[in-house]
């Protein structure tokens, strides 16, 4: 590691871990728990022009792959090497935000927290030579409701009772939405987390929540043609009608999978996700993982292993290759160590869903499913 990475990387180290102090603990949800990642009209059109995709070798056969750097602990050391394992074993790197938004700076023009405007800088530094995926959710981590503020900050006493439809919340995430282009230049933009698993939360703001959906990508569409724009649908929680509601609103089908969630560590079969195939639209992961050890589920502790894990990474990988998938984000570099963050004992229930899913331990130590993690980065797909 040459002097000016390890040099930034402790820039980053010292802004998130600032973030991870200031940051309350998750209470629920189905993406990993809340540790900070350190990481226009409403009409659209399924036959405007195809973004521009982001230059890839042309004799490479396969999927970007990318992690986003999430760390296992709120210490520089666990930041930095985070920062590593993200930066130097794939081709794309994620950024993903789902820890409320910040509200003051958006409605009122305030200048961003600066230990968060220190992370954006980061991150950017970090990933060059990246293909740059960017996603937000437009809800709060628990998917029934707005976001919140930015890493436990209020939300401005204007919007107490606001809702999706709420028009100062339509001009906020569209600030945002320029905020993190601006800042961090993604060539894949996900302004819709989740999207389907806020309709299961909240069927009374469903035509509310998919409306403020459509209006933020064509918003994004027509400020930044060349982006990639689309939602992210929850494979085992979400609302299966909504895909198919918001195919004509999306240039990818981007999924987020936990198969693990229905308390059954077997390895999904080969039709797991057939209901995402055949809309005629690219397809791509937006988030996974799958635990190399205990991982305590909604219904029930289930016990993998490192070996489990891998014959996973097989099977996402060989999904991966057979859709001739967009992109593939593993969630998780590393394992979270739970005793580093100060959790009551329900918070470590929930974050012990995923405490398992990386694909380091906590001490950064790989597992072998990184061994094949890194094959499909340097040879592609076969064939």
């Amino acid at each position: 590691m040459t002097i000016r990475k390890t040099t930034s990387l402790l820039v980053v180290a010292l802004a998130l871990v600032a973030a991870a102090c200031s940051s309350p603990s998750p209470s629920s949800g189905t993406a990993p728990p809340r540790i900070p990642d350190a990481s226009a009209s409403e009409n659209t059109s399924s036959t405007a022009a195809a973004p521009t995709q982001p230059s890839s070798d042309p004799e490479f056969n396969g999927p970007l792959l990318g992690f986003t750097p999430f760390p296992s602990a709120p210490t520089s050391e666990a930041v930095v090497r985070t920062f590593d394992i993200a930066t130097s074993n794939g081709s794309l790197f994620a950024n993903h935000f789902d820890r409320g938004i910040p509200w003051e700076t958006l409605l009122s023009g305030d200048p961003l927290p600066e230990a968060f405007a220190a992370e954006l800088a980061a991150r950017r530094a970090e990933s060059r030579g990246q293909v740059i995926y960017v996603a937000t959710a437009i809800t709060n981590f628990e998917r029934d409701d707005i976001p919140d503020g930015l890493d436990g900050a209020p939300r401005p006493a204007s919007l107490d009772g606001a809702g999706p439809a709420s028009p100062e919340v339509e001009r906020a995430l569209k600030a945002w939405i320029d905020l993190l282009v601006a800042e961090l230049e993604p060539d894949y933009l996900n302004v819709g987390v989740e999207i389907d698993l806020a309709v299961t939360k909240r069927p009374d703001l469903a035509d509310d929540l998919m409306g403020l959906y459509r209006t933020l990508y064509a918003y994004a569409k027509d400020a930044y043609p060349n982006v990639v724009v689309f939602a992210s649908f929850q494979a085992e929680l979400g609302d299966p009608t909504v895909v198919a509601a918001l195919a004509d609103a999306t240039d990818l089908i981007a999924i987020s999978t936990y198969p693990y969630f229905d308390g059954d560590a077997a390895i999904p079969d080969a039709d797991y996700l057939d209901r995402f195939f055949n809309l005629g639209i690219d397809v791509a992961i937006a988030e996974t993982g799958y635990p190399a050890g205990r991982a305590n589920t909604p219904v029930g502790e289930v016990t993998s292993s490192p070996e489990q894990q891998d014959a996973y990474m097989e099977w996402l990988l060989d999904q991966a290759c057979a859709q001739d998938m967009t992109f593939v984000v593993w969630f998780l570099p590393g394992d979270i160590d739970t005793s580093a963050w100060a959790y009551t004992p329900d918070q470590k229930a929930i974050v012990e869903i995923f405490a398992t899913n990386g694909l380091h331990d906590t001490a950064g130590t790989a597992y072998p499913a990184f061994d094949r993690w890194t094959a499909a980065v340097d040879a592609g797909c076969p064939g």
